[in-house]
């Protein structure tokens, strides 16, 4: 399966909209249709739920939007690959945010009932003053890298313990600020 979609822009206030109201709802019995462990619920293993995709599909596709509105940063120029070959599913993803880019991807693979998660990011050198001025709010700040390194992981049977497990590192090369 082979699918290309493009878009001029999306805007992240009508999907979290769309999320919060299906979080809301609710299945056979009035019980929640998701589950967790902080509800004393128990939601069904995640690499349950992805074995069966990985194993027996091949995809390759790409997304591309040109500006998403309503992220903490400005973001632009994001492209994201789908891949599913050889039991892993890789995200492929350029971006540019807050005038700095970024290319790496995301890789997802299951190990029996855990699911693995590892997305590295890499920025080449560039300038950096807009995406300062917007973490730190100081409008006259400037700067520049010679090389960013951001890694994020996480391993967890569902998605709750998932998310509870990421960590993320990185580095800076040759950083100036004015």
């Amino acid at each position: 399966l082979i699918v290309d979609l493009e878009t001029p822009e999306i805007d992240l206030a009508d999907w979290s909209a769309r999320l919060a109201a299906a979080s809301e709802l609710r299945v056979a019995g009035d019980e929640p249709a998701a589950q967790t462990e902080g509800s004393g619920r128990q939601s069904p293993p995640l690499a349950d739920m992805l074995d069966p995709w990985l194993r027996s599909v091949r995809v390759r596709s790409e997304l591309r939007v040109a500006n998403i509105r309503g992220a903490v940063l400005p973001v632009t120029d994001f492209s994201l690959g789908i891949s599913i070959e050889e039991e892993t599913l890789t995200l492929p993803v350029s971006v540019i945010m807050g005038g700095v880019p970024f290319r790496g991807g995301i890789s997802v693979h299951t190990e029996g009932e855990l699911v693995r998660v590892r997305a590295p990011l890499v920025g080449p050198p560039s300038d950096a003053g807009e995406l300062l001025r917007l973490l730190f709010a100081v409008e006259e700040l400037a700067g520049r890298h010679e090389g960013l390194r951001v890694v994020a992981s996480g391993e967890g049977r569902t998605l709750a313990e998932l998310v509870d497990s990421v960590r993320v590192s990185g580095s800076v090369d040759g950083a100036r600020i004015s």
